[in-house]
């Protein structure tokens, strides 16, 4: 019978090896202490110590701390400065915008109900008013008189036509003065269209607050007669200080065949007003409309010069009148 291998246990085998270190000769441990003493004596200056010579030894670099990472910036950001994108972005809300109300009429009616100038409120209305009177002609949408036809034969002729009520009677411009009369009576510059010259007519009308200057011309070759009002051109202006003229002096419904565009007329901001005549009124320092001053308007043109707001009304068409308001001074 084969002998069996028997191994130690653990405690066996530890009695083992501590027994054989005795016995085994190796080199004793170095004095680590006086070595690093002597290696600190050999480079130390004289009358230094050996702490000094410490804290003379090299120290190890710092690392260099490196710059924070930025988040890559789109590409867009690159190529456009910060003026160019925010142009962009109004671009961009203004074609929505325009888009929107182009579609809906909803939105058309919305904007317009928030349109306006300094004493001037436009706003969109379903129809035209029955108190709206006309003045010359029949324009479209205003109720026309019917005159019976008379025979020559059996009811004799007047020997001449009555004279032809002024402008300033039919329009309701108020009181009829020459144009230094109406400068002398008003607080601001009554300004003047030098492609036009001076005014066949001036009056001045009490309403707004204020006072209003209307520069009348007659009808001529180059200012066909309108027919809302009879005239070649009227130019109105005040000033529009709300202390003084309260919110709204001036107020215009525009029914849905009437189009709205605004525009920039020396500087100021404006509004281009055609197609289908609209209502035009005056409002008291309260804010109530003036029902007796109700009129019918065909093109016009309103802006924003200094401290005055301007409404020229004609039968141009809107470069003709924007090129006469850009000669307003």
């Amino acid at each position: 019978m084969a002998d069996r291998v028997l191994f130690p246990s653990e405690t066996e085998l530890e009695q083992a090896l501590t027994d054989l270190g005795r016995r085994v000769a190796y080199p004793p441990t170095p004095d680590l202490a006086a070595s690093v003493r002597r290696h600190l004596a050999d480079g130390r200056q004289p009358g230094q110590s050996i702490w000094q010579s410490v804290l003379a030894l090299p120290r190890r670099p710092r690392r260099p701390v490196l710059p924070r990472q930025r988040r890559p910036r789109p590409f867009w950001e690159s190529w456009l400065p910060l003026q160019r994108r925010a142009a962009l972005g109004l671009v961009a809300l203004l074609v929505i915008v325009g888009a929107v109300v182009a579609i809906s009429p909803e939105a058309r009616t919305a904007v317009a109900d928030r349109l306006g100038l300094r004493g001037v409120q436009i706003g969109q209305v379903p129809a035209l008013p029955a108190s709206a009177t006309p003045t010359v002609g029949t324009p479209p949408g205003a109720a026309s008189a019917v005159v019976p036809a008379v025979s020559s034969a059996t009811t004799p002729l007047p020997s001449a036509s009555p004279p032809p009520p002024s402008p300033g009677v039919r329009l309701g411009l108020g009181q009829r003065l020459t144009l230094d009369q109406a400068r002398g009576r008003v607080a601001f510059q009554v300004l003047v269209p030098n492609a036009l010259g001076a005014p066949d007519e001036t009056y001045l009308l009490s309403t707004p607050a204020g006072g209003q200057v209307a520069l009348v011309y007659y009808p001529r070759p180059d200012l066909p007669e309108a027919s809302t009002t009879g005239v070649g051109l009227l130019l109105t202006e005040f000033q529009a200080d709300i202390h003084t003229v309260g919110p709204i002096a001036i107020g215009k419904g525009l029914p849905p065949g009437t189009r709205l565009e605004e525009v920039q007329v020396n500087g100021g901001r404006g509004y281009w007003i055609d197609g289908d005549p609209h209502v035009f009124f005056f409002r008291d320092t309260r804010g109530q409309q003036l029902s007796e001053n109700t009129r019918l308007a065909s093109n016009v043109l309103l802006w924003e010069q200094g401290p005055l707001t301007l409404r020229l009304e004609s039968s141009l068409p809107k470069d003709a009148a924007l090129g006469i308001a850009a000669s307003v001074q």
